[in-house]
């Protein structure tokens, strides 16, 4: 019944959201060190929107430039092409999608949190000697299921948040009770249809207890256990999860430069989200 259930909330692929075409090119070089930031720039620039994001976040504070930034080349060079790809994801992934959905989803609560959980994870990423640009995009879809069931079944979505209400238990429990499965599973499958890297269909499919040798899972489930503790989101009904001990033990930071990453992890989510504002 559950496979059944399941299968039915991802339905036909063809009736599943589009990635965005710069999305889908993106991702093929998550991991190249040089690409052309020309080609990048030219592709940039045939979006107005994006063009403006990428120069204002340029220009914030964050990054302490004292001459004004004006060219988008200026912009990759300055915040580096790893950066401007990550902010290029997350620009398109938060105005293609999340607009939809039951009275009871926020969609700017949603895209908050998975900007916490990116920024996270990438601050994360070299301590597990993954690359901060995957990480980053595994963290902003580590949730990418409860979109799609908020949006195909608002019903069920709004099933969950009464439930975890009412018991006060975590929103995977919810989920479990309410569908018989978690969101993982449905934003795993969605990846696979959109032909992510596997490893980031990992990470999304083991947020919550992610192997030992699975890094990027590890990763994924430690920043979003610390996008939680920074408090940034402002959801105070949602109990921060459960943290998987071994991953814990992995992390193994002392006091001072953990509080150094929250800290440091807190300016650059202000700063993008100054970025990402209409």
């Amino acid at each position: 019944m559950t496979a059944l259930r399941l299968e039915a909330l991802i339905g036909d692929p063809r009736d599943l959201p589009s990635l965005p075409a710069l999305v889908l090119e993106l991702m093929a070089t998550l991991e190249q060190a040089n690409i052309s930031i020309g080609q990048l720039a030219d592709k940039i620039m045939l979006d107005q929107a994006l063009a403006a994001r990428t120069l204002r976040l340029a220009n914030s504070p964050f990054y302490g430039m004292t001459a004004r930034v004006v060219t988008i080349e200026q912009a990759i060079t300055i915040l580096g092409m790893s950066t401007v790809r990550m902010l290029v994801t997350a620009v398109s992934m938060t105005t293609a999608f999340g607009r939809d959905g039951d009275a009871a989803f926020d969609a700017d609560r949603f895209w908050r949190k998975a900007i916490a959980t990116a920024i996270c994870a990438k601050n994360l990423a070299p301590l597990f000697d993954r690359i901060p640009a995957t990480a980053f995009v595994a963290g902003l879809l580590h949730g990418i299921g409860e979109l799609v069931i908020a949006t195909r079944c608002p019903d069920d979505h709004a099933a969950i948040l009464a439930y975890r209400t009412a018991m006060d238990c975590l929103q995977r429990d919810a989920e479990l009770a309410v569908l018989g499965f978690q969101q993982s599973a449905v934003g795993a499958a969605l990846l696979q249809h959109w032909r992510f890297p596997p490893a980031i269909i990992s990470a999304v499919a083991h947020q919550d207890n992610p192997p030992p040798d699975d890094a990027l899972a590890v990763t994924v489930h430690l920043a979003n256990i610390l996008a939680h503790a920074l408090d940034i989101i402002g959801d105070i009904a949602e109990a921060v999860p459960q943290v998987n001990d071994a991953a814990w033990a992995r992390l193994s930071l002392e006091p001072a430069a953990l509080s150094f990453l929250l800290d440091n992890t807190r300016l650059e989510y202000n700063s993008i989200c100054q970025v990402l504002a209409p």
